[in-house]
């Protein structure tokens, strides 16, 4: 299989032989991509200052199993320059994405989504909410798409005043009052937030802790046990 100047950006790369990197992809119409790049840590090699993180990449490529070959590269002209928090946003999103994308399955939307993202970040918007965001639509690009609007259980519109449980299999479940704990402890979601979020409204904190705590629960089964580096480098650097 051959494929010819397919939108990308690096998702990864580490060392791979004498002269050569393996570098996982995020293209427009194949997904995560693993390729090799012969010869690119080589002295004279011109292609490696294109394999960084955030620039925009026509890669083409080719083989039959899982991973290809890399056999041409350009810039594609939409490249960002991250900074500071910024940067680590950048970081955690690569690894998102190669933690809990299938190879070889490909998600447009994301890859648009993936990018628009990655342009907010250069122009320093909100971190937050770029976050939240982002990582709603990668659960619902895989098929984990969280419903904000509706009890699972009853079927009726969420309630503003009201406290919910999350599942992630099956969504929210409205609590009883007396189950409800005080001021403080974080363990049910209200109905104001969560019909804030999906209004797509993070104007108050008490909503944006809450996408925060959600996506990190709707995640959770896809990551797994093993904690994101990007979190740590991130919490260490602050």
């Amino acid at each position: 299989m051959r494929v010819e100047l397919q939108p990308a950006y690096v998702l990864h790369t580490r060392p791979y032989r004498d002269t050569s990197m393996l570098v996982e992809l995020l293209t427009r119409d194949q997904g995560r991509v693993a390729v090799v790049a012969k010869g690119v840590r080589a002295a004279k090699s011109r292609r490696r200052a294109l394999l960084n993180p955030f620039t925009g990449l026509l890669a083409s490529y080719q083989g039959r199993g899982g991973l290809k070959l890399l056999t041409s590269i350009e810039p594609d002209g939409a490249s960002f320059a991250l900074h500071g928090a910024a940067l680590y946003c950048g970081f955690y999103m690569n690894e998102l994405l190669l933690r809990v994308l299938a190879e070889t399955d490909a998600y447009p939307f994301l890859f648009q989504n993936y990018q628009a993202t990655l342009m907010a970040l250069s122009r320093e918007a909100p971190l937050e909410p770029l976050l939240r965001r982002f990582e709603l639509s990668v659960l619902e690009e895989l098929g984990y798409g969280i419903n904000l609007t509706t009890d699972a259980t009853h079927g009726t519109p969420l309630i503003a005043d009201a406290h919910y449980q999350f599942d992630s299999e099956h969504g929210f479940t409205q609590v009883v009052s007396s189950s409800i704990p005080p001021p403080g402890v974080q363990v049910f979601y209200s109905g104001r937030d969560l019909l804030a979020i999906a209004a797509d409204d993070f104007s108050q904190a008490e909503t944006r802790l809450a996408a925060k705590r959600l996506t990190r629960a709707a995640l959770q089964p896809l990551l797994g046990n093993k904690p994101l580096k990007s979190r740590e480098l991130f919490r260490s650097s602050r």
